[in-house]
């Protein structure tokens, strides 16, 4: 069961989706967070996780209106527009919302998500 609503998100970051669209990305987020954030944390906590990463997913989604990319540079003529890299890091570290959903999660889950465990054997003996 969802730990936030759209409206909770919506107080967070603008968009042009509807309650019922952003609904489908707070149970994206809410298994994230069920998946991956599981040293027990509080439910405030684990809640605010869920708002930040839906937030996050929202700014990525393309269409979303969310705006999360400020404009670096326009043009009238022809137009155009420039988008602003401003946050060069990959996954949950391209957005303002993600970076406070890692700084949250003390249990280092979300970092984690989705890279693979390595496994290192000496070789004691080549005989």
């Amino acid at each position: 069961m969802a730990r936030t609503t759209a409206t909770e998100v919506k107080q967070i970051i603008t968009t042009t989706l509807t309650d019922d669209q952003i609904d489908i990305w707070i149970d994206v987020a809410n298994r994230v967070v069920t998946a991956h954030v599981t040293c027990g944390l509080s439910d405030a906590t684990l809640e605010e996780i869920e708002r930040q990463l839906t937030a996050h997913l929202l700014a990525l989604l393309p269409g979303s209106g969310s705006g999360a990319m400020p404009i670096k540079s326009e043009k009238l003529g022809d137009a155009g527009v420039t988008y602003a890299d401003v946050f060069s890091g990959e996954k949950m570290q391209s957005t303002i919302y993600g970076q406070a959903a890692m700084m949250l999660d003390t249990c280092g889950g979300l970092g984690k998500a989705g890279k693979k465990a390595i496994r290192i054997t000496a070789i004691t003996s080549f005989e």
